[in-house]
């Protein structure tokens, strides 16, 4: 949005202590009419009925005026198109019983953006704004003809069974219910929406049930979830696997290169800390850095602790003090150090896994997490990781040190980063991800299982899983069962995705077999997403292997902080440690076997000062 015009606002200034809020009022028009409304303030003391629009500001350079008090403000496409079409095709959500169309909330118009002041005091608000909204409107974007078709399919459940989408007694899933998976899961559900942090405490926040608009269509969100969850999946279907690609051709635009794309969040995840929400008042913290800013992007990095704030105990949020003026790493920092000495325990068990640290020196401390660098995952991605529970909780010992600069971690020091090589996060062809397969299969017979493997008294060998390449780039609580994809064995599984189709049993191997071995591969990269692509597989000294966060680099050490679920990868600097990241060890993850080394005194155990 461009700078709004300062005299819109004047005549309506908040007064904080009345919790006073701007909303607009649309006035009638129709078609592609200019947008139209008066500006007023309310305060939310008073109980006011409003609507509050959740939605993507989009790109700031394409604007389109609106007329605001009779003046004319630029606001982005995104917002007009939203006004419009809330205006023109959304009448019956926005009105009262009276036929009056409601007031509406959206933070572009109703909050001054130029002064900072102001957005300060109104970021504090943001719960009381969207928990008191009569109804949360969430603007996906414009439709088309496949959004209007699936939407009307998916308001359609109301006036059936309550168990969704349910395949035929042939056993065969109709096109129509296809259609809807294909439109669902890669349009509707891979909008910008779904990856923007601010909204993700506005949904949550809703009091009512939130409603979201595509287009002139709307769907309620326990339909929207009943559909996602149960229409069905092309990977339950093999035989049909035709079926489905003919529906994406029809419906998807090409890709343009990224074959393996990541949601922003899940939407089971989302309903599940939704109804923690609205059973708490709040989520922990561990959800909210841990988990809910997970694949959220903010235009302002502060956004990335200020965006949640409304989600958090009073205790955290009188502790968080909001400054749109100051140095963002600043904010981390003091967010950081809250982390570590009031929710020390869960810092280590849960949100560490998931948080990115600097392992070079940038000028902060690196028990500071930057928020705004976490990576795109899938949303469990992170515990791929991880083992089932944490190691010696009872030990955690988590202290600043010397004047409180540094910060005192508890734990093992293990062994040292030998060999590395970092995965990409996605692959436009099979064939590109097999160049670095055959790196790690190198490596792995090198450094692992060959002559290169160094031979050391610490630590011990007898830790050492005996784990094959694909089981270290597959294994992780994610998977049920003893192999990564059931009815086939490891070695088939590894030479189907290195298409060595010569050592496959004649069935698989033949033409006939393609489809099996589509899905197979299809399959395999959803996991490797997980775990692989976009972290770094390392050998130690020792030859232990392992994967883990992108930064690792040849020197870093391999530690195990006590009250953690995985390894942790500090790098030396100077006489102090920094942090780099979580990473899977193989040998590492079973605990019990881990007690016994460690109750023998055959792990060392230290205190790492954190720099």
């Amino acid at each position: 949005m461009t700078a709004p015009n300062s005299t819109i606002y004047d005549g309506l200034p908040l007064i904080c202590a009345r919790e006073e809020i701007r909303v607009l009022h649309l006035h009638d028009g129709s078609g592609d009419d200019k947008v139209v409304c008066t500006l007023e303030k309310v305060s939310l003391d008073d109980n006011p009925t409003f609507n509050a629009l959740s939605y993507v500001w989009g790109d700031a350079t394409i604007t389109a005026p609106v007329t605001i008090n009779g003046r004319i403000l630029n606001v982005t496409r995104s917002l007009e198109l939203a006004l419009k079409h809330i205006r023109n095709y959304h009448t019956t959500l926005t009105s009262d019983e009276s036929g009056s169309r409601q007031a509406l909330w959206a933070d572009a118009v109703c909050i001054n953006q130029d002064d900072t002041a102001e957005r300060a005091e109104q970021v504090q608000l943001m719960n009381g704004i969207y928990s008191k909204a009569f109804q949360v409107l969430i603007w996906l974007g414009d439709g088309t003809k496949h959004t209007d078709f699936a939407i009307d399919r998916m308001n359609g459940l109301k006036y059936g069974l309550d168990t969704g989408f349910q395949v035929k007694p042939c056993g065969h899933p109709s096109m129509d219910d296809i259609r809807v998976e294909v439109v669902l899961k890669q349009d509707i559900c891979e909008r910008e929406w779904w990856r923007r942090l601010w909204v993700r405490q506005e949904f949550l926040l809703a009091d009512g049930e939130p409603v979201f608009l595509c287009g002139q269509k709307s769907v309620v969100w326990s339909l929207l979830l009943l559909s996602f969850l149960t229409v069905p999946r092309a990977w339950d279907y093999p035989q049909l696997a035709g079926k489905w690609e003919e529906v994406r051709k029809d419906i998807i635009e090409p890709s343009t290169g990224e074959r393996y794309r990541i949601a922003g969040i899940h939407l089971a995840s989302l309903n599940s800390l939704r109804s923690l929400v609205r059973e708490e008042g709040r989520i922990p913290l561990s959800d909210t850095f841990g988990y809910l800013s997970r694949n959220a992007t903010a235009t302002d990095p502060h956004d990335y602790i200020y965006g949640f704030l409304g989600l958090l105990n009073k205790y955290d949020q009188h502790r968080i003090r909001v400054d749109y003026t100051i140095n963002p790493m600043e904010l981390y920092q003091s967010v950081g150090r809250l982390l570590w000495t009031q929710h020390a325990d869960d810092m280590l068990k849960n949100m560490i896994m998931s948080l990115h640290f600097h392992g070079e020196d940038n000028g902060y401390p690196s028990w500071t997490p930057d928020f705004q660098r976490q990576s795109r995952r899938g949303w469990r991605d992170h515990r791929a990781l991880a083992a089932d529970r944490s190691w010696r909780e009872e030990a955690v010992d988590v202290r600043f040190l010397d004047n409180g600069e540094n910060l005192g971690l508890r734990g093992i020091r293990f062994d040292r980063v030998d060999v590395v090589h970092t995965v990409p996060d996605s692959f436009s062809t099979i064939s590109a991800l097999r160049h670095h397969l055959h790196i790690l299969e190198d490596l792995f017979a090198k450094f692992v299982l060959g002559s290169k493997r160094a031979q050391r008294d610490y630590p011990p060998d007898e830790l050492k899983s005996g784990e094959t390449l694909l089981e270290l780039l597959t294994k992780s609580p994610l998977l049920e069962g003893d192999y990564c994809i059931p009815g086939y064995t490891d070695e088939e599984v590894w030479n189907i995705i290195m298409g060595r189709l010569n050592t496959l049993p004649a069935d698989l191997a033949s033409p006939a077999g393609e489809t099996r071995r589509k899905l197979v591969t299809s399959r395999l990269m959803t996991i490797f997403s997980g775990k692989l692509f976009n972290r770094t597989f390392f050998v130690t000294d020792s030859g232990y292997p392992g994967v883990g966060v992108v930064d690792i680099s040849e020197g870093d050490v391999v530690t195990f902080i006590f009250g953690m679920k995985a390894p942790l990868i500090l790098r030396p600097y100077v006489e102090h440690d920094r942090i780099v990241g979580c990473a899977y060890v193989s040998g590492l993850v079973d605990q019990d076997v881990l007690d016994a080394f460690y109750e023998n005194d055959l792990l060392q155990e230290q205190v790492f000062s954190i720099c």
